[in-house]
């Protein structure tokens, strides 16, 4: 899933529950890929 920066400030909650359950969660600028929200890996 791809999503622009002012969609990811309204839904952050919800990205991060996709990104918690393995789905790609990519966060984009002006169209362009910038970050991805990855779940860290537990001890």
């Amino acid at each position: 899933m791809q999503c622009n920066m002012l969609e990811a400030k309204n839904q952050l909650s919800r990205l991060l529950q996709a990104a918690l359950a393995g789905e790609n969660v990519v966060i984009a600028n002006k169209g362009v890929p910038v970050v991805r929200l990855v779940k860290v890996a537990t001890q």
